[in-house]
């Protein structure tokens, strides 16, 4: 059985926060049949404290976390808490290693063709370029996603929205609604990124 985007959620939020809930207080919310399907698989193990019966990880979850080179993750509010505490540890580890978050999006990040020019360059290098040129150079403003995504046709779109997050999280870039409806229209719409629980449009490096 492979865990659902939602089930993955669940998990990854009860190893990273250490959690050990209820089985009523599991966050995102299972249904009956969600949560048994993990006790069945032998991902999630129940035990009993006092009248409680509590949500623990089992060794077959921490090896199917370890080894996951893909973990889908269902779109939730419930994910922040998550992705903080995942953003924390992550740095420290990086840190330990005389290496910063950033790091991951710059020299360690997957190759990425830019339309700007034949050489191979990082996802974030690329990002960076693209941003740069529709800004005339500037640092600082917006640009639209959509803008950002045409300029980058050749970059699949799962990494290059792992990529503009994870510059989001580092604290070198900014992405956020356009607050006027009337100013969005379907490209908008199809380019946005979640976040926070809300599309967002826009984006900027921060100078």
């Amino acid at each position: 059985m492979i865990p659902t985007p939602k089930q993955n959620l669940v998990l990854l939020r009860l190893a990273v926060l250490g959690e050990i809930p209820n089985k009523s207080a599991i966050r995102p919310a299972l249904t009956v049949s969600e949560r048994q399907d993990l006790t069945d698989a032998g991902y999630l193990e129940l035990k009993r404290e006092g009248r409680a019966e509590k949500a623990h990880l089992t060794e077959k979850a921490w090896g199917y976390l370890r080894n996951a080179t893909e973990l889908p993750l269902s779109k939730s509010q419930e994910a922040s808490p998550v992705l903080t505490a995942f953003h924390a540890r992550v740095s420290q580890f990086l840190a330990n290693e005389d290496r910063s978050f950033v790091d991951l999006f710059t020299s360690w990040a997957a190759p990425a063709h830019s339309e700007k020019g034949e050489r191979q360059v990082s996802i974030a290098t690329a990002v960076r370029d693209s941003y740069l040129d529709l800004t005339g150079g500037r640092l600082g403003e917006e640009v639209r996603l959509r803008q950002l995504r045409e300029e980058l046709p050749n970059t699949d779109r799962a990494s290059l929205d792992y990529c503009l997050l994870g510059m989001v999280m580092a604290g070198i870039a900014q992405i956020r609604q356009i607050d006027d409806s009337l100013a969005i229209d379907d490209r908008d719409r199809a380019a946005s990124l979640e976040f926070g629980g809300s599309a967002r449009h826009l984006f900027q490096l921060i100078p």
